[in-house]
């Protein structure tokens, strides 16, 4: 008798955890189409736009785009020579957040400059930096739901180990949250 609930009661949770009609198979859609590198991409909270990096051929950096997701112009936020990485949306949509890594030192490959994490308004205008870090353009960034701190990667020292820092916008004040022997 024991072995005929379980059983039943099993039929019974799946039954009515299965949808009952079947989904259709994802579809994929190309958003862009430019020849060379396009990178990090980055949904808006609304869904309605994608921040990413761009790098067209023979260029020697990426600089950051924003496109509507049913079509049309993209609109390119950064032109430097510096490379920038992780853009990541603000949770009310107005801004990008995102790293500019130097270009590296002829011959050494080493990053010759701070990175820095920088803030630009959603559809374009003047960049706001942020903070600086030693960590290099690895590792994400991510906003609090209110929009006030910002989560990055840094590093106290070029030969330290990286950690996690919390970044309250309001003041610049970084906070270490994990600390790694």
């Amino acid at each position: 008798l024991g072995a005929v609930v379980l059983t039943a009661v099993g039929i019974v949770a799946w039954r009515w955890s299965t949808p009952e009609e079947t989904l259709a198979p994802p579809r994929i859609v190309p958003l862009t189409s430019h020849p060379g590198e396009e990178h990090s991409p980055s949904f808006s909270p609304d869904g309605t736009r994608v921040a990413y990096v761009r790098k067209d051929e023979g260029a020697t950096n990426g600089d950051l785009y924003v496109r509507l997701i049913d079509g049309g112009t993209e609109l390119r936020l950064t032109d430097t020579q510096e490379e920038e990485a992780t853009p990541t949306w603000s949770p009310d949509g107005s801004r990008i957040a995102f790293v500019r890594t130097p270009p590296l030192a002829p011959f050494t490959g080493l990053v010759t400059n701070e990175t820095r994490v920088l803030a630009i308004p959603a559809l374009g205008g003047a960049e706001t930096v942020l903070t600086t870090s030693l960590a290099g353009p690895n590792g994400g960034l991510s906003w609090s739901p209110d929009g006030a701190q910002l989560a990055l990667v840094d590093r106290a020292g070029p030969s330290s180990p990286s950690h996690i820092s919390l970044l309250a916008l309001a003041t610049g004040q970084k906070r270490p949250l994990t600390r790694p022997e």
